[in-house]
């Protein structure tokens, strides 16, 4: 049913160094979380935050997300996994869940604040455009490795997908709608979307800046609205709940949650630090 889900094409093999073999994929998701790094130095140092050491908090978002991405995945493909339990451990040949990734790092990144009596929302949103940006990278791990692919279509920009791994009812067509390639300039513009925010929060003075956890919050709303509408051209497995697949569901869920937060922050027009 799902034997396209994975593959190990030999596109997605960059290269070897001995007997350690480097992929497009894992080499793109570590790309993504380098530039979220330095982005997110750059905003601790403009907002003068002081007592967060960069390198620690990245370590406890990046385990706990990537933890959760799998897990999350793993629980959600089950019925490949479970003929196929060594392949839960084969991260590089994809297979993160984004809502597992958000999900794992925001809890990670939880405990980080605890540890470090931070405030959670305070930090989240000078991280959430680093997420964004990683996650632009990283989705190109897709193209290397033939997956997250949408529906046929004739446009230019479409890409040729191998016959073994089109879904059964699409053999014979051959270009399809790269929506890796959509998702990720999403991303992008998201990314420069709430960095500009930023600069001009910056500048304000603490009482007339964004309340906390604003970015959060317009991140998951921008983004869940992006992965909902994205969801009707994906072609990979899912699940479906009703007439949704299961993280377009997740999506309107957290659409409508964050939605009715920034309604409700509107309309209140109260600023917090």
């Amino acid at each position: 049913m799902i034997n396209w889900l994975h593959t190990n094409s030999p596109e997605a093999l960059l290269g070897t160094i001995g007997p350690l073999q480097i992929h497009w994929y894992g080499l793109l998701v570590a790309l993504g979380i380098i530039a979220a790094y330095f982005l997110t130095q750059h905003l601790l140092r403009k907002y003068q935050v002081s007592g967060v050491n960069i390198d620690v908090l990245l370590l406890y978002v990046f385990l706990c997300g990537l933890i959760g991405g799998r897990l999350y995945y793993v629980i959600y493909a089950w019925p490949f996994y479970q003929d196929n339990l060594l392949d839960i451990f084969k991260v590089w040949q994809g297979g993160l869940a984004l809502h597992g990734d958000l999900i794992g790092g925001a809890i990670g990144l939880a405990l980080f604040s605890w540890r470090h009596k931070i405030k959670f929302l305070k930090l989240a949103d000078l991280i959430v455009p680093g997420v964004a940006l990683a996650q632009a990278i990283g989705r190109w791990g897709n193209y290397f490795n033939q997956e997250l692919f949408g529906s046929p279509t004739m446009l230019p920009w479409g890409i040729p997908i191998k016959e073994s791994l089109r879904p059964e009812q699409f053999l014979n067509s051959t270009h399809f709608h790269p929506v890796f390639f959509y998702e990720s300039i999403a991303n992008v513009l998201i990314c420069l979307l709430l960095l500009g925010l930023h600069r001009k929060n910056a500048r304000r003075l603490p009482e007339a800046r964004y309340r906390s956890g604003f970015f959060l919050t317009l991140y998951v709303f921008i983004y869940s609205s992006v992965r909902f509408s994205l969801e009707f051209l994906r072609q990979d497995y899912s699940p479906y709940v009703g007439p949704f697949r299961w993280f377009q569901l997740m999506s309107l869920l957290a659409i409508l949650l964050s939605g009715g937060v920034l309604i409700y922050w509107f309309f209140t027009r109260k600023n917090t630090k």
